[in-house]
């Protein structure tokens, strides 16, 4: 990669911003304030081509609602719009056997959110088109009558079947204390557009006496592969500065997903934020991003503070230590660097970020999408 391409990127292993700019990293899209319409739920693919795909939805009281796909043949220098998808948010890319997917949550433009409908897309041409999700054979499902809720999380594959977390939304009470997680399965072989393709566990439901009654709830898990098992880490909500994971375990078979609260809670730092945990593909631990609270910050309520986003390293899932701090700025009520998504290309690992800047409406209300570069990022891993 070239050098110019690098710096403008605008990484480096603890970038400070210290003065007001253009945001950092390359703006994949920008949407101001005034319109309302906020950008959420970042997701990035590498295709096997080479091409990076970056997606987000919108949300807020704007007029404009659903999923934007943007693509780079440059590795990430410049981007330009490739699909709009109005009815479906919250979503994931993944790859399998040749096609790409998309795969979240399904609403109706117009007629507002429908609680509970899931949406699997399918693109044969490195997503320009897409299929539409109709019905129960063509990527449009149910769940046991269950509300889903679910976020641009990862999608694994191991043991032979396609896993995905998702979330039931319980009625009657305050987010985030709704959300009871459980995993969907599908064989490797199967059709994955024909909802009889797919297994639900159980859910697990929360007690909010755990964490000597500081816990809040628990959602947005990522599923990842493990010599030991399939492991899913929840974001964990506190009402304590002390952020957490929560580890579930399924069953091989997909049919049950279990949670030992002896032994499920782990230290995580930004554990309290949607994070995004991968396992390097060389070996040698997982890696993830999270907004990380910097020391000496008030964080009386964690998952409000954005501001900082720093690379994490685990040898085990259970123990995380922070490599570097890549995004930060001062001002932690106004600007994020938050929902990250991020993938391995070879030396380096890139990510997409829901940025709030300057204009933004609040640090949560973010007005870009944003791509990043970190070169050499395992250099980053602290040497014993």
């Amino acid at each position: 990669m070239s050098l110019m391409l690098r710096l403008l990127c605008l990484i480096n292993a603890c970038f400070v911003i210290t003065a007001l700019a253009a945001p950092p990293g390359v703006v994949i899209a920008h949407r101001p304030k005034d319109t309302q319409d906020f950008i959420g739920s970042p997701a990035l693919i590498v295709l096997e081509d080479g091409t990076y795909l970056a997606a987000h939805d919108l949300f807020g009281p704007g007029e404009n609602n659903g999923s934007r796909i943007y693509a780079s043949q440059d590795q990430g220098l410049t981007w330009t719009l490739r699909a709009t998808l109005p009815d479906q948010d919250w979503s994931s890319f993944f790859l399998h056997r040749g096609s790409l997917y998309f795969m979240g949550r399904y609403w109706q433009q117009g007629k507002g959110i429908r609680q509970g409908r899931l949406a699997i897309r399918r693109s044969t041409d490195d997503g320009k088109s897409w299929t539409i999700p109709r019905g129960p054979k063509s990527g449009l499902f149910t769940v046991n009558d269950l509300r889903c809720a679910t976020g641009p999380v990862t999608v694994t594959v191991h043991g032979g079947r396609i896993w995905r977390c998702v979330e039931h939304s319980a009625k009657g009470m305050k987010f985030p204390r709704q959300f009871q997680p459980f995993l969907l399965s599908a064989a490797e072989e199967a059709d994955l557009l024909d909802f009889t393709s797919w297994k639900a566990t159980n859910l697990v439901k929360p007690d909010f006496a755990w964490l000597s009654k500081t816990f809040g709830g628990w959602l947005e898990g990522n599923v990842i592969s493990t010599p030991e098992g399939l492991r899913c880490l929840m974001r964990v909500q506190t009402i304590v500065p002390k952020e957490y994971a929560a580890t579930l375990t399924p069953t091989p078979d997909g049919s049950r997903l279990h949670f030992d609260a002896k032994t499920g809670f782990s230290n995580f730092p930004g554990g309290a934020k949607k994070s995004c945990v991968r396992p390097d593909p060389r070996g040698g631990g997982y890696w993830a991003l999270s907004n990380i609270i910097p020391a000496g910050v008030d964080a009386a309520h964690p998952a409000a503070i954005r501001n900082t986003l720093g690379l994490l390293h685990s040898p085990d899932l259970k123990t995380w230590e922070i490599c570097a701090t890549l995004l930060h700025h001062e001002g932690k009520e106004q600007f994020g660097f938050q929902y990250p998504d991020f993938q391995f290309d070879g030396e380096d690992l890139i990510f997409v970020s829901r940025t709030a800047w300057e204009n933004a409406d609040d640090y949560h209300n973010a007005d870009h999408l944003t791509f990043h570069r970190v070169p050499n990022f395992r250099a980053l891993l602290p040497q014993p």
